[in-house]
């Protein structure tokens, strides 16, 4: 049964993230395309699972008006990853657009495990107000995961999940941005439904061209729970340039 599963949300996955790929050949010449690159150090206090206390993360984003992905990696002391996600916009109205997606993650410990993390599911953005705009993506997650020292007894170990990210974003300034999340799953990050983070973060539009950003996180395990325990926290400087 959970081989299928597995099989079924990587079909889904693969899908998705090739519909968009074909999405991008057919609108290369498509008005209102966005690229991206950025790269951020990360610090963790390294308190509770995460090995690392430094970090580095780097990334590509394409975005059109009928699609967006993202490609990016991890550097971290005995953590490495590659994460790769994609879009499909089918849905859209003047003041927001909803979505079908898919995110493919690899997690590779050199000392414990390697894990595939398989997520697809909904995405939705909405902008009621100049000021305001809410961002909401709802998945299943599928973790493949083998541990190396148990291996030959149990190559595979499969963990099924739901997950949500609930942002609200808000534009005080033209040249400002400030939001706050609660994420059960993140851009490297991949844990089971009750290990949330809560986000807050600042984006400064310094030009049409490039942004800086600042961003804290309290990591939670058993959130849901009335054994809720604090697990760390991490800050994030990124930098991201558009062209």
């Amino acid at each position: 049964m959970f081989k299928k599963l597995a099989r079924c949300f990587l079909a889904l996955g693969t899908f998705v993230l090739f519909s968009s790929a074909f999405i991008f050949a057919q609108e290369a010449d498509a008005p209102q395309k966005k690229q991206s690159i950025f790269m951020a150090p990360i610090y963790n206090t390294g308190d509770g699972f995460d090995t690392y206390q430094l970090a580095f993360q780097f990334g590509y984003t394409y975005e059109n008006q009928k699609a967006s992905a993202l490609a990016a990696g991890f550097l971290g002391e005995d953590n490495y990853q590659f994460t790769a996600e994609g879009v499909w916009w089918p849905f859209r109205w003047s003041k927001g657009k909803m979505g079908l997606g898919a995110i493919y993650n690899i997690t590779y410990f050199p000392e414990l495990s390697i894990t595939n993390n398989l997520m697809a599911g909904f995405w939705l953005e909405t902008r009621p107000a100049k000021w305001f705009c809410l961002k909401v993506d709802t998945v299943s997650l599928c973790k493949l995961r083998t541990i190396f020292a148990i291996k030959d007894d149990n190559p595979v170990l499969v963990n099924n999940t739901f997950g949500f990210d609930l942002s609200m974003h808000f534009y005080p300034l033209s040249w400002y941005e400030f939001y706050a999340a609660v994420k059960t799953h993140e851009l490297f990050r991949y844990n089971l439904l009750g290990s949330p983070a809560l986000c807050l973060g600042s984006v400064f539009h310094l030009s049409a061209l490039q942004e800086f950003a600042a961003e804290a996180k309290v990591r939670y395990t058993d959130f849901f729970t009335n054994s809720a325990m604090y697990d760390s926290c991490e800050f994030a400087l990124r930098i991201r340039w558009l062209f």
